[in-house]
């Protein structure tokens, strides 16, 4: 099931298995301690459904509910940096140059968010698809 010799990806044993069917118990019992130790659960299910993105370094986690929800953790304490709720319909969510400043594709804007009380909003016809240039943005952005 995990293959040690190479880091970053599971291997199904045979044609007929499939990854999504692992279960992260299962998953948890094959890894070492010290990834056991970095296994952590949210429940998330007023604002739903979620996407969640890493800072460059992996220090810092965005999560961003369908619904509005924006929150900005400390993903080795769980400290909460920053959380909004938009109350307009979230697409996409991503860090720009660092972990102080992100941007969300909401339905019919981008924000740009660097703290709880600072945002400004970019008119777009397609906002969902506006967030694309955030891969180019994020290494230019002063």
């Amino acid at each position: 099931m995990l293959q040690t010799e190479e880091a970053g990806f599971l291997e199904a044993e045979g044609p007929i298995s499939k990854t999504y069917k692992f279960s992260q118990e299962a998953i948890a019992g094959a890894v070492d301690h010290n990834t056991k130790s970095n296994i952590f659960d949210l429940e998330l299910k007023q604002f739903g459904p979620y996407r969640v993105k890493y800072s460059r370094n992996g220090r810092n986690m965005l999560i961003c509910g369908g619904r509005g929800h924006v929150a900005s953790i400390d993903a080795l304490t769980f400290k909460l940096s920053t959380e909004i709720h938009l109350r307009e319909t979230t697409r996409d969510i991503q860090y720009l140059h660092n972990s102080t400043m992100f941007a969300v594709a909401q339905k019919k804007y981008v924000a740009r968010i660097s703290g709880p009380h600072v945002r400004s909003r970019f008119h777009s016809h397609i906002a969902h698809t506006a967030l694309q240039i955030r891969l180019h943005l994020r290494w230019h952005w002063s």
